[in-house]
């Protein structure tokens, strides 16, 4: 989710997307892994980006590269968090 640790919601599709990213990465690390140990990342978004906004968010936290993303768009109507616009998971 694009949480902070604190609880607060992320304002933005940018920086929500990066804080997804941020809590992938920051829970692969504590198991020991690396930004390079994710396969795969799913992206939700409830409505389609008018621009490209992932690559550079994407380098700054897989300087390797991304690993492969999927791109789901879902409704609204069934975001419990109404503010939340984007989420993720990885494996």
């Amino acid at each position: 989710m694009c949480i902070r640790d604190s609880g607060t919601i992320v304002e933005g599709l940018e920086n929500q997307y990066e804080q997804a990213l941020i809590n992938i990465n920051t829970i692969v690390a504590s198991e020991g892994g690396t930004p390079e140990d994710v396969a795969r990342i799913t992206v939700f978004l409830v409505e389609k980006p008018d621009r490209p906004f992932a690559q550079e968010i994407d380098k700054k936290h897989f300087p390797a590269g991304p690993p492969t993303k999927s791109w789901i768009y879902v409704s609204i109507s069934g975001v419990k968090r109404p503010r939340l616009i984007t989420g993720a998971f990885a494996i």
